[in-house]
């Protein structure tokens, strides 16, 4: 096919292609828009998109429910050392465990466009070896307990 000749429906230069492809891709436009790849079926405000909800729900055999979230903080009390700020004495199911160490720490400082998170994590060897992740929350300024 000479290169001034171009098919209807194809951009100038793009390579011609056969029959199969020609038909394949009129049975994608012909899809709602729902069911093809790469495409949305609600469409959104230029800049704008729908905001996330916290609720979460889902549909099982059982019919529709609520999810649980995992891995949530509680509240934790925490004793810290007068001279460092790092924690020294944690109380658990009414028990006081010693810190023996602090084996690593760090800060999370995230979110400040919506709800801003600042936290300072502690991963603590417990006297007794067990090991257990706090974070103190910089803007409530609350201790809280992190399950692994």
């Amino acid at each position: 096919m000479p290169a001034s000749v171009v098919r209807p429906g194809t951009r100038s230069g793009a390579p011609q292609l056969g029959p199969a492809a020609t038909s394949r891709r009129q049975a994608i436009q012909k899809r709602p828009a729902q069911n093809r790849k790469g495409t949305r079926p609600q469409a959104f405000a230029a800049g704008s998109r729908p905001l996330p909800t916290n609720k979460l729900t889902a549909e099982d055999e059982h019919g529709p429910g609520t999810l649980e979230r995992l891995n949530l903080p509680r509240p934790a009390i925490v004793e810290t050392n007068a001279d460092t700020g790092e924690p020294c004495l944690v109380q658990r199911n009414g028990r006081q465990l010693r810190v023996a160490s602090v084996q690593n720490q760090w800060r999370i400082d995230d979110e400040w466009w919506r709800e801003p998170i600042s936290r300072h994590y502690y991963l603590l060897d417990l006297a007794g070896s067990a090991l257990l992740t706090v974070f103190h929350d910089l803007i409530t300024n609350t201790w809280w307990e992190q399950r692994a």
